[in-house]
Protein backbone atom coordinates (compact mmCIF):
# COMPACT_ATOMS: atom_id res chain seq x y z
CA UNK A 1 0.00 0.00 0.00
CA UNK A 2 1.51 3.34 -1.00
CA UNK A 3 2.16 5.83 1.78
CA UNK A 4 0.12 8.54 0.06
CA UNK A 5 -2.47 10.57 1.89
CA UNK A 6 -2.90 14.07 0.48
CA UNK A 7 -4.87 15.47 -2.41
CA UNK A 8 -2.08 14.98 -4.95
CA UNK A 9 1.64 15.41 -5.54
CA UNK A 10 3.17 18.74 -6.40
CA UNK A 11 5.62 19.44 -9.20
CA UNK A 12 8.30 21.37 -7.38
CA UNK A 13 12.01 21.57 -7.44
CA UNK A 14 13.93 21.02 -4.25
CA UNK A 15 16.07 23.93 -3.15
CA UNK A 16 19.78 23.06 -3.33
CA UNK A 17 21.33 22.19 -0.02
CA UNK A 18 23.51 24.68 1.75
CA UNK A 19 24.40 23.76 5.31
CA UNK A 20 22.24 21.85 11.55
CA UNK A 21 21.98 23.13 15.27
CA UNK A 22 24.59 23.93 17.74
CA UNK A 23 22.66 26.31 19.97
CA UNK A 24 20.39 23.98 21.92
CA UNK A 25 18.63 26.09 24.47
CA UNK A 26 15.85 28.56 23.90
CA UNK A 27 15.94 29.76 27.47
CA UNK A 28 12.68 29.12 29.27
CA UNK A 29 11.66 30.32 32.69
CA UNK A 30 8.79 29.03 34.73
CA UNK A 31 7.88 28.24 38.29
CA UNK A 32 9.55 25.50 40.32
CA UNK A 33 7.91 22.18 41.10
CA UNK A 34 7.45 20.76 37.62
CA UNK A 35 4.85 18.05 37.20
CA UNK A 36 3.42 16.14 34.28
CA UNK A 37 -0.10 16.92 33.22
CA UNK A 38 -1.75 14.15 31.24
CA UNK A 39 -2.99 15.19 27.82
CA UNK A 40 -5.85 12.72 28.02
CA UNK A 41 -7.09 13.06 31.59
CA UNK A 42 -10.86 12.71 31.83
CA UNK A 43 -12.12 16.01 30.55
CA UNK A 44 -14.48 14.79 27.83
CA UNK A 45 -17.57 14.95 30.07
CA UNK A 46 -17.25 18.57 31.14
CA UNK A 47 -19.85 21.00 29.83
CA UNK A 48 -18.21 24.27 28.79
CA UNK A 49 -19.34 27.20 30.91
CA UNK A 50 -17.92 30.73 30.96
CA UNK A 51 -16.08 31.75 34.11
CA UNK A 52 -16.54 34.81 36.26
CA UNK A 53 -13.33 36.68 36.99
CA UNK A 54 -11.71 40.08 37.22
CA UNK A 55 -9.69 39.50 34.05
CA UNK A 56 -9.45 42.29 31.46
CA UNK A 57 -12.26 42.13 28.91
CA UNK A 58 -9.96 40.83 26.14
CA UNK A 59 -8.58 38.10 28.37
CA UNK A 60 -12.05 37.11 29.53
CA UNK A 61 -13.21 36.82 25.92
CA UNK A 62 -10.24 34.54 25.26
CA UNK A 63 -11.02 32.43 28.32
CA UNK A 64 -14.67 32.08 27.32
CA UNK A 65 -13.67 31.13 23.78
CA UNK A 66 -11.27 28.42 24.94
CA UNK A 67 -13.82 26.85 27.25
CA UNK A 68 -16.55 26.93 24.59
CA UNK A 69 -14.24 25.41 21.96
CA UNK A 70 -12.34 22.97 24.16
CA UNK A 71 -10.35 20.23 22.41
CA UNK A 72 -7.73 17.84 23.70
CA UNK A 73 -4.31 18.75 22.25
CA UNK A 74 -3.91 15.51 20.26
CA UNK A 75 -7.40 15.85 18.75
CA UNK A 76 -6.74 19.47 17.87
CA UNK A 77 -3.47 18.67 16.07
CA UNK A 78 -5.07 15.78 14.16
CA UNK A 79 -7.89 18.10 13.04
CA UNK A 80 -5.40 20.49 11.45
CA UNK A 81 -4.62 17.92 8.76
CA UNK A 82 -8.11 18.25 7.32
CA UNK A 83 -7.00 21.54 5.73
CA UNK A 84 -3.19 21.42 5.80
CA UNK A 85 -0.48 19.15 4.43
CA UNK A 86 2.36 20.18 6.75
CA UNK A 87 1.66 21.11 10.38
CA UNK A 88 4.63 22.57 12.23
CA UNK A 89 4.76 22.02 15.98
CA UNK A 90 7.41 24.31 17.44
CA UNK A 91 8.64 23.69 20.96
CA UNK A 92 9.17 26.90 22.90
CA UNK A 93 12.09 25.32 24.71
CA UNK A 94 14.33 22.40 23.75
CA UNK A 95 14.60 19.94 26.61
CA UNK A 96 11.08 19.83 28.10
CA UNK A 97 10.26 16.24 29.07
CA UNK A 98 6.53 16.97 28.87
CA UNK A 99 6.79 17.98 25.19
CA UNK A 100 8.38 14.67 24.27
CA UNK A 101 6.00 12.54 26.34
CA UNK A 102 3.16 14.28 24.51
CA UNK A 103 4.77 13.73 21.11
CA UNK A 104 5.20 10.02 21.86
CA UNK A 105 1.51 9.76 22.75
CA UNK A 106 0.54 11.75 19.65
CA UNK A 107 2.00 9.24 17.15
CA UNK A 108 -0.86 6.67 17.28
CA UNK A 109 -3.39 9.52 17.06
CA UNK A 110 -1.67 10.88 13.96
CA UNK A 111 -1.74 7.43 12.38
CA UNK A 112 -5.48 7.11 12.96
CA UNK A 113 -5.87 10.48 11.21
CA UNK A 114 -3.99 9.19 8.16
CA UNK A 115 -0.75 11.02 8.94
CA UNK A 116 2.19 8.63 8.68
CA UNK A 117 5.20 10.96 8.98
CA UNK A 118 6.99 13.17 11.45
CA UNK A 119 9.71 15.49 10.20
CA UNK A 120 12.16 15.60 13.11
CA UNK A 121 14.65 18.43 13.43
CA UNK A 122 16.73 16.54 15.98
CA UNK A 123 18.16 13.98 13.53
CA UNK A 124 20.42 14.79 10.58
CA UNK A 125 18.98 13.83 7.21
CA UNK A 126 22.23 12.01 6.33
CA UNK A 127 21.24 9.34 8.85
CA UNK A 128 17.81 8.56 7.37
CA UNK A 129 18.83 5.03 6.28
CA UNK A 130 19.76 4.29 9.90
CA UNK A 131 16.41 5.66 11.12
CA UNK A 132 14.48 3.55 8.62
CA UNK A 133 16.37 0.41 9.62
CA UNK A 134 15.78 1.11 13.31
CA UNK A 135 12.02 1.53 12.88
CA UNK A 136 11.76 -1.64 10.77
CA UNK A 137 13.87 -3.84 13.08
CA UNK A 138 12.42 -6.78 15.01
CA UNK A 139 14.27 -5.67 18.14
CA UNK A 140 14.46 -2.04 19.23
CA UNK A 141 17.99 -0.66 19.61
CA UNK A 142 17.97 2.11 22.21
CA UNK A 143 21.70 2.72 21.86
CA UNK A 144 21.26 3.36 18.15
CA UNK A 145 18.42 5.81 18.87
CA UNK A 146 20.53 7.68 21.41
CA UNK A 147 23.45 7.78 18.98
CA UNK A 148 21.28 9.38 16.30
CA UNK A 149 20.34 12.10 18.81
CA UNK A 150 23.95 12.44 19.99
CA UNK A 151 25.13 13.01 16.43
CA UNK A 152 22.66 15.88 16.03
CA UNK A 153 24.53 18.00 18.58
CA UNK A 154 27.29 15.98 20.27
CA UNK A 155 29.16 19.01 21.59
CA UNK A 156 26.44 19.48 24.21
CA UNK A 157 25.68 15.78 24.59
CA UNK A 158 22.25 15.82 22.95
CA UNK A 159 21.47 12.20 23.79
CA UNK A 160 18.25 12.78 25.70
CA UNK A 161 16.23 9.65 26.39
CA UNK A 162 12.87 11.30 25.88
CA UNK A 163 13.77 12.47 22.36
CA UNK A 164 15.06 8.98 21.55
CA UNK A 165 11.80 7.52 22.88
CA UNK A 166 9.94 9.26 20.06
CA UNK A 167 11.66 6.71 17.81
CA UNK A 168 10.61 3.94 20.17
CA UNK A 169 6.98 5.09 20.00
CA UNK A 170 7.07 4.90 16.19
CA UNK A 171 8.76 1.48 16.31
CA UNK A 172 6.13 0.19 18.77
CA UNK A 173 3.31 1.38 16.51
CA UNK A 174 4.87 -0.23 13.44
CA UNK A 175 5.29 -3.52 15.27
CA UNK A 176 1.53 -3.61 15.93
CA UNK A 177 0.45 -2.92 12.33
CA UNK A 178 -0.70 -5.51 9.78
CA UNK A 179 1.95 -6.32 7.17
CA UNK A 180 -0.01 -4.55 4.44
CA UNK A 181 -0.45 -1.31 6.40
CA UNK A 182 1.74 1.73 5.70
CA UNK A 183 4.55 2.20 8.21
CA UNK A 184 5.02 5.29 10.34
CA UNK A 185 8.21 7.18 9.54
CA UNK A 186 10.40 9.55 11.50
CA UNK A 187 12.28 11.64 8.94
CA UNK A 188 15.41 13.48 10.01
CA UNK A 189 15.37 16.92 8.42
CA UNK A 190 18.42 18.76 9.70
CA UNK A 191 21.72 19.49 7.98
CA UNK A 192 24.89 17.70 8.96
CA UNK A 193 27.60 20.31 9.63
CA UNK A 194 31.07 20.06 8.10
CA UNK A 195 33.19 20.01 11.24
CA UNK A 196 36.31 19.63 9.13
CA UNK A 197 36.13 23.41 8.66
CA UNK A 198 36.80 23.92 12.37
CA UNK A 199 40.53 23.60 12.97
CA UNK A 200 42.76 23.10 16.03
CA UNK A 201 43.37 26.53 17.51
CA UNK A 202 39.89 27.84 16.64
CA UNK A 203 38.06 29.04 19.75
CA UNK A 204 35.20 26.55 19.65
CA UNK A 205 33.35 28.52 22.32
CA UNK A 206 32.70 31.36 19.86
CA UNK A 207 29.88 31.51 17.33
CA UNK A 208 32.20 32.51 14.49
CA UNK A 209 34.31 29.38 14.96
CA UNK A 210 31.37 26.99 15.34
CA UNK A 211 29.36 28.44 12.48
CA UNK A 212 32.15 27.76 9.99
CA UNK A 213 30.64 24.27 9.87
CA UNK A 214 27.47 25.74 8.30
CA UNK A 215 29.20 28.02 5.79
CA UNK A 216 28.97 30.92 8.25
CA UNK A 217 25.28 30.80 9.22
CA UNK A 218 23.93 28.03 11.38
CA UNK A 219 20.39 29.32 10.93
CA UNK A 220 20.02 30.31 7.27
CA UNK A 221 21.88 27.27 5.94
CA UNK A 222 19.86 24.87 8.07
CA UNK A 223 16.46 26.39 7.26
CA UNK A 224 17.14 26.30 3.52
CA UNK A 225 18.35 22.69 3.79
CA UNK A 226 15.29 21.67 5.81
CA UNK A 227 13.01 23.27 3.22
CA UNK A 228 14.58 21.14 0.51
CA UNK A 229 14.25 18.00 2.62
CA UNK A 230 10.57 18.63 3.39
CA UNK A 231 9.74 19.35 -0.22
CA UNK A 232 11.48 16.14 -1.30
CA UNK A 233 10.19 13.86 1.48
CA UNK A 234 6.64 15.14 1.84
CA UNK A 235 5.37 17.78 -0.58
CA UNK A 236 6.60 16.26 -3.83
CA UNK A 237 5.32 12.84 -2.72
CA UNK A 238 1.92 14.19 -1.69
CA UNK A 239 2.35 13.14 1.95
CA UNK A 240 1.06 14.75 5.12
CA UNK A 241 3.53 15.28 7.96
CA UNK A 242 3.81 16.76 11.42
CA UNK A 243 7.02 18.81 11.52
CA UNK A 244 8.53 18.84 15.01
CA UNK A 245 11.15 21.56 15.49
CA UNK A 246 12.30 24.27 17.80
CA UNK A 247 10.08 27.33 17.65
CA UNK A 248 12.70 29.31 15.71
CA UNK A 249 12.19 27.03 12.69
CA UNK A 250 8.38 27.06 12.94
CA UNK A 251 7.51 30.77 12.72
CA UNK A 252 5.62 32.12 9.71
CA UNK A 253 7.19 35.58 9.85
CA UNK A 254 10.64 37.01 9.18
CA UNK A 255 12.34 37.42 12.53
CA UNK A 256 15.06 39.65 13.88
CA UNK A 257 18.29 37.87 14.85
CA UNK A 258 21.36 39.94 15.68
CA UNK A 259 23.59 36.89 15.20
CA UNK A 260 23.03 37.23 11.46
CA UNK A 261 24.90 39.75 9.33
CA UNK A 262 21.61 41.25 8.08
CA UNK A 263 20.03 41.15 11.54
CA UNK A 264 17.22 39.03 10.08
CA UNK A 265 16.27 35.36 10.08
CA UNK A 266 13.71 33.31 8.18
CA UNK A 267 12.45 29.90 9.21
CA UNK A 268 11.78 26.78 7.15
CA UNK A 269 8.07 27.20 7.96
CA UNK A 270 8.16 30.73 6.55
CA UNK A 271 9.92 29.55 3.37
CA UNK A 272 7.44 26.74 2.77
CA UNK A 273 4.46 28.96 3.55
CA UNK A 274 5.66 31.46 0.94
CA UNK A 275 5.58 28.71 -1.69
CA UNK A 276 2.57 26.65 -0.62
CA UNK A 277 0.38 29.05 1.34
CA UNK A 278 -2.27 27.51 3.55
CA UNK A 279 -1.05 23.98 2.90
CA UNK A 280 1.37 24.90 5.70
CA UNK A 281 0.37 25.94 9.21
CA UNK A 282 2.30 26.44 12.42
CA UNK A 283 1.45 25.72 16.06
CA UNK A 284 3.22 26.26 19.38
CA UNK A 285 3.64 23.51 21.95
CA UNK A 286 3.84 24.98 25.44
CA UNK A 287 4.74 23.15 28.62
CA UNK A 288 5.11 26.15 30.89
CA UNK A 289 3.03 29.24 31.57
CA UNK A 290 6.05 31.51 31.13
CA UNK A 291 7.13 30.10 27.74
CA UNK A 292 4.48 32.44 26.32
CA UNK A 293 3.35 35.10 28.81
CA UNK A 294 0.22 36.03 26.85
CA UNK A 295 -1.14 32.49 26.75
CA UNK A 296 0.12 31.84 30.27
CA UNK A 297 -1.98 34.72 31.60
CA UNK A 298 -5.09 33.42 29.83
CA UNK A 299 -4.51 29.90 31.14
CA UNK A 300 -4.37 31.25 34.68
CA UNK A 301 -8.01 32.31 34.26
CA UNK A 302 -9.24 28.91 33.06
CA UNK A 303 -10.43 26.12 35.38
CA UNK A 304 -7.77 23.44 35.70
CA UNK A 305 -9.94 20.83 33.97
CA UNK A 306 -9.56 22.82 30.70
CA UNK A 307 -5.85 23.60 30.98
CA UNK A 308 -4.59 20.74 28.79
CA UNK A 309 -5.92 22.04 25.51
CA UNK A 310 -5.37 22.72 21.81
CA UNK A 311 -6.81 25.84 20.18
CA UNK A 312 -6.73 28.19 17.22
CA UNK A 313 -5.13 31.58 17.74
CA UNK A 314 -5.60 33.27 14.38
CA UNK A 315 -9.18 34.40 13.83
CA UNK A 316 -10.20 33.97 17.48
CA UNK A 317 -10.39 36.16 20.60
CA UNK A 318 -7.11 34.56 21.70
CA UNK A 319 -5.44 35.99 18.61
CA UNK A 320 -6.75 39.47 19.41
CA UNK A 321 -4.64 39.66 22.58
CA UNK A 322 -1.83 42.25 22.34
CA UNK A 323 1.69 40.94 21.86
CA UNK A 324 4.13 42.21 24.52
CA UNK A 325 6.78 44.58 23.20
CA UNK A 326 9.56 42.09 23.94
CA UNK A 327 7.92 39.49 21.66
CA UNK A 328 6.76 41.99 19.04
CA UNK A 329 10.32 43.26 18.67
CA UNK A 330 11.35 39.88 17.25
CA UNK A 331 9.04 40.26 14.21
CA UNK A 332 9.95 42.26 11.10
CA UNK A 333 6.77 44.10 10.12
CA UNK A 334 5.34 47.58 9.63
CA UNK A 335 2.09 46.58 11.31
CA UNK A 336 1.33 48.24 14.64
CA UNK A 337 0.23 47.10 17.12
CA UNK A 338 0.90 43.38 16.91
CA UNK A 339 -1.33 40.72 18.40
CA UNK A 340 -0.86 37.04 19.22
CA UNK A 341 -2.33 36.16 15.80
CA UNK A 342 0.79 37.71 14.24
CA UNK A 343 2.93 35.27 16.23
CA UNK A 344 1.29 31.87 15.64
CA UNK A 345 -1.67 30.16 13.98
CA UNK A 346 -2.51 27.99 17.00
CA UNK A 347 -1.18 26.34 20.13
CA UNK A 348 -1.31 23.30 22.34
CA UNK A 349 -0.88 23.84 26.05
CA UNK A 350 0.07 20.60 27.76
CA UNK A 351 1.43 21.62 31.16
CA UNK A 352 1.86 24.69 33.34
CA UNK A 353 5.32 23.58 34.49
CA UNK A 354 7.83 21.07 33.16
CA UNK A 355 10.75 18.76 33.91
CA UNK A 356 13.97 18.62 31.91
CA UNK A 357 14.90 15.65 29.76
CA UNK A 358 17.21 12.85 30.92
CA UNK A 359 20.73 12.19 29.63
CA UNK A 360 21.35 8.48 30.32
CA UNK A 361 24.36 8.05 32.61
CA UNK A 362 27.32 6.34 31.01
CA UNK A 363 26.30 7.00 27.41
CA UNK A 364 28.84 9.74 26.70
CA UNK A 365 32.24 8.07 27.00
CA UNK A 366 35.77 8.82 25.70
CA UNK A 367 35.35 5.98 23.22
CA UNK A 368 32.11 7.38 21.84
CA UNK A 369 33.63 10.85 21.56
CA UNK A 370 36.66 9.47 19.71
CA UNK A 371 34.34 7.63 17.31
CA UNK A 372 32.34 10.81 16.69
CA UNK A 373 35.53 12.73 15.87
CA UNK A 374 36.76 9.95 13.59
CA UNK A 375 33.47 9.85 11.69
CA UNK A 376 33.14 13.63 11.38
CA UNK A 377 30.34 14.20 13.88
CA UNK A 378 32.60 16.37 16.05
CA UNK A 379 35.50 18.71 15.31
CA UNK A 380 38.78 16.83 15.77
CA UNK A 381 40.18 19.30 18.27
CA UNK A 382 41.66 18.48 21.69
CA UNK A 383 39.40 20.89 23.58
CA UNK A 384 36.41 18.59 23.05
CA UNK A 385 36.46 15.60 25.41
CA UNK A 386 33.88 13.41 27.12
CA UNK A 387 34.32 15.55 30.25
CA UNK A 388 33.80 18.83 28.37
CA UNK A 389 30.67 17.45 26.73
CA UNK A 390 29.28 16.28 30.07
CA UNK A 391 29.90 19.77 31.49
CA UNK A 392 28.08 21.34 28.54
CA UNK A 393 25.23 18.87 28.97
CA UNK A 394 24.92 19.68 32.68
CA UNK A 395 24.93 23.40 31.91
CA UNK A 396 22.26 22.92 29.24
CA UNK A 397 20.01 21.07 31.67
CA UNK A 398 20.61 23.71 34.34
CA UNK A 399 19.76 26.53 31.91
CA UNK A 400 16.67 24.77 30.56
CA UNK A 401 15.34 23.85 34.01
CA UNK A 402 12.29 25.75 35.30
CA UNK A 403 13.17 28.86 37.27
CA UNK A 404 11.34 31.83 38.74
CA UNK A 405 9.65 33.87 36.02
CA UNK A 406 11.42 36.93 34.66
CA UNK A 407 9.52 40.21 34.39
CA UNK A 408 8.27 40.96 30.85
Amino acid sequence: MKNRNIIGPFSTTSIPALMLTFIFVIRATTTPGAQLVSASSGVADFSPTPTESSLPVSNQAAVDYLIAHFQLPEDYIASKFKDHQLVFLGEGVHGSKQNLLFLQKLIPRLYRAGVYNIGFEMICSDEQPEVDRLLAAKQYDNTKALTLLFHWDPAIGFAAQEYADVLRAAWTLNLSLPKSAPRFRIVGTDLRPDWGLVKPGDDFRTRNARWKAWAGSNQIARNVWMMGMMRHEFIEKGLKALIYTGLGHATLYVGRDQREETGLRFSVAYLLHRSFGDRVTSLLILSSASQNPVIGEVMAGIPSKYQVIGFDVKGTPVGDLPLPDRMAASILTDKKPLTLADYTDGAVYISSTFDVVTIPPGFITPTRVDEAKRDGWLPDIPEITADSIMKQSAEMLKTTAPQSPRPN
